[in-house]
């Protein structure tokens, strides 16, 4: 997973929690979407790997629409249904991700990356208590799905419930020890209940695994700065400006200042 903790557009109305949620959707869904294609997939010719990785989201719904037509109601192909789905949501047309992603798991219900692609776009959607029940479906078929806690994690934040939120990012940094998104959402977890010590091990490792993150990297110099090291805190607002020149706007509209 390549991502950070707030890449989506900002504005003035958003909350912290609301604006977590949106940048995190493109990373887990397409995380959730590589996990579900079999191997098979890989050295497939067309349509079915145009279907699974073509950048163009156009592309992969015609794609996936052929190769769906030549597997009709075969649950072995709910990952086509997945990728087509997380093509619509990137052209933001949500009914039809969700119309794709409730085909996948009446196709194949016991397909856990259906259930947490679908609850991700209940998340965006503000439909909270539909997305944590997408996401504990998704656990319940598949007890490491590492993106679905971290998204299960998001929901419970949302809920008003950040001691369920913590517990459901620790198990999505133990189910998978690259997820950046964990890490980072934890560490601004501990950082807004001012657990210093906390949040900064989790921004190392955050920005250890994405170090080109100027939100990860603002975030670490706020904590440099309550731990009074100016020094670094100068040298990761530099780097993050240097990225991004107006962070500093953009994460005090979340918050972060």
């Amino acid at each position: 997973m390549v991502g950070s903790l707030y890449c989506a557009a900002f504005s003035g109305r958003d909350t912290i929690e609301e604006h977590m949620t949106r940048a995190l959707l493109p990373i887990l869904l397409l995380a959730g979407i590589a996990i579900a294609v079999p191997d098979m997939v890989r050295a497939a010719a067309d349509p079915m790997v145009t279907c699974h990785n073509d950048p163009n989201p156009d592309n992969r719904i015609a794609a996936c629409g052929q190769v769906l037509a030549a597997h009709p109601n075969d649950p072995n192909y709910s990952w086509a249904l997945n990728s087509r789905g997380f093509a619509h949501y990137q052209k933001t047309e949500m009914d039809l991700a969700l119309k794709d992603y409730d085909a996948a798991i009446k196709l194949n219900p016991k397909d856990p990356q259906a259930y947490n692609n679908r609850g991700a776009v209940h998340l965006s959607e503000g439909q909270f208590p539909l997305a944590l029940q997408d996401f504990t479906q998704a656990l319940k078929a598949d007890p490491a799905d590492s993106a679905a806690f971290s998204n299960r994690g998001m929901a419970y934040l949302l809920l008003g419930k950040p001691e369920e939120a913590l517990k459901d990012y620790n198990s999505a940094i133990k189910a998978d020890p690259k997820n950046v998104e964990a890490y980072s959402n934890r560490a601004a977890l501990y950082y807004r209940a001012n657990k210093l010590d906390l949040a900064f091990p989790d921004a190392n490792m955050a920005l250890k695994l994405n170090p080109k993150s100027p939100e990860l990297l603002y975030l670490r110099s706020l904590i440099y700065r309550k731990r009074e090291d100016t020094t670094h805190a100068a040298q990761d607002l530099a780097a993050a400006k240097a990225i991004v020149p107006d962070i500093e706007s953009r994460m005090a509209k979340i918050g972060f200042q």
